[in-house]
């Protein structure tokens, strides 16, 4: 399932370079809802991806991510 800006546009969400370092994916590439399963900081970059502060989602648990940014 692919995932769409908050702003209501048809534009996908995209990775930014630092984040896409993180999973193994590249600068823009559009990001799917990782699974319950799936690594934090892939978990990290689709926050980031879906607008969360860089620093902030660091900080932030798998758990609390998945909370948030689950579905």
């Amino acid at each position: 399932m692919k995932l769409y800006d908050v702003d209501g546009s048809d534009r996908p969400l995209m990775l930014t370079a630092e984040h896409a370092e993180l999973i193994g994916a590249t600068e823009h590439e559009p990001v799917s809802m990782p699974a319950a399963t799936a690594r934090k900081s892939e978990w990290v970059a689709f926050a980031v991806a879906s607008g969360a502060d860089p620093a902030v989602a660091d900080a932030t648990s798998k758990a609390e991510l998945i909370e948030q940014y689950g579905a």
